[in-house]
């Protein structure tokens, strides 16, 4: 059904069983990936998916059903469980809908790129490791690896009339290289591209990566232990943050599940020189998001400037307790949640080589950070891939980990690069922190 008959049956639904307040999002999409090994096609997997979350709302609590069931006797029958449900008070949060869903702002039509032929993706990706494993004798295999795209909509509507869509579409390729030269430790190293559309995937940058990376972590040395500065590359950074989202999460403060209290905003908890923007439609994000799961326009929004934490992502419920307008990250699901969208730090002035300075290290990608993240506490203890510089040389390290507090991480923020990155964490320059512990692996 289209958005229009979706509306029209629900809300002539709602009215027979006494249902005054409700709303829906979803998303249907089209994915397709193919994975490689030794020379033949392994894998190949189509999925055509389609699902959406229904909320009913009532004065004191709301019922939440996920379904993939867009027929009317399937909306009919999630509408009846969700009201069952919210006549249960099984939840503590009691969301209800805003009129910033009916605010009107132009959503641009997006051309997606026509689908890609599953055979081209196929013969593209075997080149891709036929030309990586020749590159080097060391070079032993590719065990994990994989091209795909993915396109589809989202959509959103709601009783008192909202109706929304956007477009969203992505390609992708990456290659987890496992390299072993004779007397050393087997080394894996990883490249990833994303694009709009396959044509504009930069295959030839990501062979060319791999085996560049691939060399270079053959030739590896410890790391050495004790706190130090620590260049992080934008990725590793902006992944380590977050990990601790819960530091600007509206709803998760009122939880008592975040390192900040309510009347903390307006705090200085980072470096004068650290800011962090949430930026939806980023010129840089390959899938701009103009709306949340409540209807409400994304906006670009500065949670911290100069280290001082300045704004909260919220959802229509925390924005009421906190007396703000909802930012546009709320979430659907069995409990009132938020999330940030695309984080962006701006660029610093350090115009510095980082392996210019002996014993510097550069982390360039964390690991295990379900084990190794205490959000609560603010600690952290992770493994990484990085390097170190040494008599000028800028080497591999064999195994390191990483220890310390975020917070005290981001007082530490010592300078920021001038130059910026794209990555599939966000955009951001490199980050400088002290007092750093690193241990060897």
């Amino acid at each position: 059904m289209q958005k229009e008959q979706i509306f029209e049956h629900l809300s002539k639904e709602a009215q027979k069983i006494g249902i005054s307040e409700w709303d829906l999002s979803g998303s249907s999409s089209l994915s397709t990936s193919v994975a490689v090994m030794g020379g033949k096609v392994d894998k190949i997997q189509t999925r055509d998916a389609l699902s959406f979350g229904l909320r009913v709302m009532t004065k004191e609590s709301f019922g939440y059903i996920s379904s993939s069931d867009l027929s009317g006797p399937g909306l009919s029958k999630a509408l009846k469980l969700a009201k069952d449900i919210a006549e249960l008070r099984l939840t503590d949060t009691s969301p209800h809908l805003t009129a910033s869903s009916m605010e009107k702002f132009a959503i641009p039509e997006r051309k997606l790129a026509p689908e890609t032929d599953v055979r081209q993706l196929s013969q593209k990706l075997l080149e891709m490791e036929r030309e990586v494993l020749k590159a080097d004798p060391a070079f032993k295999k590719i065990p994990y690896n994989g091209i795909g795209e993915y396109s589809g909509k989202r959509f959103y509507l709601n009783s008192i009339g909202s109706m929304r869509e956007e477009s969203f579409q992505n390609s992708w390729v990456y290659l987890y290289l496992l390299a072993e030269a004779e007397g050393k430790k087997a080394r894996k190293t990883y490249c990833y591209e994303q694009a709009l559309s396959f044509a504009d995937l930069q295959i030839s940058k990501c062979v060319q990566d791999t085996i560049n990376n691939g060399k270079f972590v053959l030739d590896y040395v410890p790391a050495s232990t004790g706190k130090r500065q620590i260049c992080f590359h934008p990725k590793a950074f902006l992944t380590l943050l977050s990990a601790f989202s819960n530091i600007w999460n509206a709803r998760l403060i009122l939880d008592g599940k975040s390192l900040v209290k309510k009347d903390q905003i307006g705090a200085t908890f980072a470096s004068p020189s650290f800011s962090l923007v949430d930026s939806p439609r980023h010129p840089f994000h390959l899938n701009p998001v103009w709306f949340d799961d409540e209807g409400v326009k994304a906006q670009e929004m500065s949670i911290f400037e100069g280290g001082v934490l300045r704004n909260l992502v919220h959802n229509e419920e925390t924005a009421r307790a906190f007396d703000k307008r909802a930012t546009g990250n709320a979430i659907s699901g069995p409990r009132s949640s938020a999330s940030h969208h695309y984080l962006s730090v701006p660029a610093g002035t350090r115009d510095q080589d980082w392996g210019e300075e002996q014993g510097a290290v550069y982390v360039e990608e964390l690991h295990a950070l379900h084990a190794g993240i205490q959000s609560l506490q603010g600690s952290f203890s992770l493994p990484f891939d990085g390097q170190i510089a040494v008599d000028g040389k800028k080497r591999s390290i064999d195994s390191g980990l990483i220890s310390g507090d975020i917070l005290s991480l981001l007082q530490n923020i010592v300078s920021i690069g001038k130059t910026c990155e794209v990555t599939t964490a966000g955009y951001a320059p490199k980050i400088w922190v002290d007092e750093i512990s690193v241990t060897a692996g």
